[in-house]
C-alpha cells in the first residue's frame, strides 16, 4: 500500500523497534489471549482526536571559551543546558501547539542521587520531559471536549502512581474525554522470553483471526487502566495501548483509531505527525549555541565551540 498523506518507509522505521516473529514456541502461552475482532466500519470520525508528544535533548555540557587576557582557550563544565519541545497535533484541521523550554538545570539534586554523572543526566532529562509533557496535557484537557480522544505517546499504566497523570485521568473522566497511550515498542517479555505483543501476534495467526484485533494484555489484567495488545488492520505491527475509556467504548475508541490511520500503516496519523515535528534538530542545537555566543561575547569573552558532543539523544529521528 502506498500512503497519499506520509512515506511508507519511513512509517516502517519509526515501528522497526517491534520484533515481528517470536523464536520460541507459543503453547505455554497461547491460552491467554481472548482475541476480539473489530470491524472497519468507516463510520467513526477523527475530529475529536488530540496526539500529544514530547523530545528532550543536552544541548552542551562542556563548552569551550577564548580567555583574551590569556590568549588560549580554556574548557569548563556547566551546568546542563536542556532543550524541551512538545507538541500536540489535532487530527480535526492541523491545528499544532508547541511548546519549547530551554532549561538550565543545576546538577547537584541528581549528582547526590547518581554518582555517576551520565546517569544523573538521563534522569535529570526524562524528569524534566515528564513534568514538561504534564504541564502540556493538563492545558490540552481544560481545551478538550465530551467524546474526545486524548491520545499519548506514552505508558499509561506505567505512570498509574503518578499524582499529576491521576489528576488528569480525573478530569478526563468528569468532560467524557477518552485517553489512549500509544506503545510502539513494548518489551515486556512472558516466561519464555517472547515479547508479548510478537505472541499475540503469532498466536492470532495460528487461530486464524486476522486484523484488526485486540486482546487484553495477560501483565495487566484487573487494572484501572485498560491495558490491551492491538493489531490494526494495515501493516505488521502489534501495539500496546493503555486505554482509559469515559465516553467511549473500547470498541470504539478502537474503530476511530482505525478510522485515522489507514493512510498510515495503522499508526494514527496524528501521533505520526507529532512524531515528526517534535523532533530537536541539530539545528536547534546550533541556534542555541550561536545565542550563547552572542551572550558571552557581551561579556567580553568568546565561546568557541561546544567541548563535547552531547551524552545522547532521546527523541525519535526519522
Amino acid at each position: 500500500m502506498k500512503s497519499n498523506f506520509v512515506d511508507d518507509a519511513d512509517i516502517k522505521k519509526l515501528l522497526s523497534y517491534v520484533k515481528k516473529h517470536p523464536s520460541n514456541s507459543l503453547k505455554e502461552i497461547i491460552h491467554e489471549f481472548n482475541f476480539n475482532p473489530l470491524p472497519v466500519s468507516g463510520k467513526s470520525k477523527c475530529e475529536k482526536i488530540v496526539a500529544v508528544d514530547g523530545s528532550v535533548k543536552l544541548i552542551a555540557e562542556r563548552i569551550n571559551y577564548f580567555n583574551s587576557s590569556l590568549n588560549n582557550y580554556q574548557t569548563y563544565v556547566i551546568d546542563p543546558i536542556i532543550f524541551i519541545r512538545t507538541i500536540s497535533v489535532y487530527s480535526s484541521n492541523p491545528f499544532i501547539k508547541e511548546d519549547e523550554v530551554i532549561i538550565r538545570e543545576e546538577l547537584n539534586h541528581y549528582k547526590l542521587e547518581y554518582p555517576d554523572r551520565t546517569i544523573a543526566l538521563r534522569q535529570m532529562e526524562s524528569n524534566l520531559l515528564k513534568l514538561e509533557e504534564m504541564n502540556h496535557i493538563k492545558d490540552l484537557v481544560k481545551e478538550m471536549t465530551y467524546g474526545s480522544i486524548l491520545l499519548l505517546d506514552m505508558a499509561l499504566i506505567s505512570v498509574e502512581d503518578d499524582l499529576r497523570m491521576k489528576n488528569i485521568i480525573n478530569e478526563c473522566r468528569k468532560k467524557g474525554i477518552n485517553i489512549v497511550g500509544w506503545v510502539k515498542d513494548s518489551d515486556i517479555k512472558t516466561s519464555d522470553g517472547l515479547l508479548y505483543t510478537a505472541a499475540a501476534k503469532s498466536s492470532a495467526s495460528q487461530q486464524g483471526i486476522k486484523p484488526p484485533w485486540f486482546a487484553v494484555h495477560p501483565k495487566f489484567k484487573d487494572k484501572d487502566i485498560n491495558v490491551f495488545l492491538y493489531h490494526p488492520p494495515w501493516g505488521n505491527f502489534v501495539f500496546r495501548t493503555d486505554i482509559v475509556s469515559s465516553s467511549l467504548t473500547i470498541p470504539e475508541i478502537f474503530n476511530t483509531l482505525i478510522n485515522c490511520s489507514k493512510h498510515s500503516l495503522g499508526y494514527p496519523l496524528a501521533l505520526y505527525k507529532a512524531h515528526q515535528r517534535v523532533k530537536i534538530t541539530q539545528n536547534d542545537a546550533d541556534n542555541m549555541f550561536r545565542k550563547m555566543k552572542k551572550m558571552s561575547a557581551s561579556d567580553g569573552e568568546l565561546i568557541d565551540r561546544v567541548g563535547e558532543k552531547p551524552f545522547h539523544e532521546t527523541y525519535l529521528d526519522l
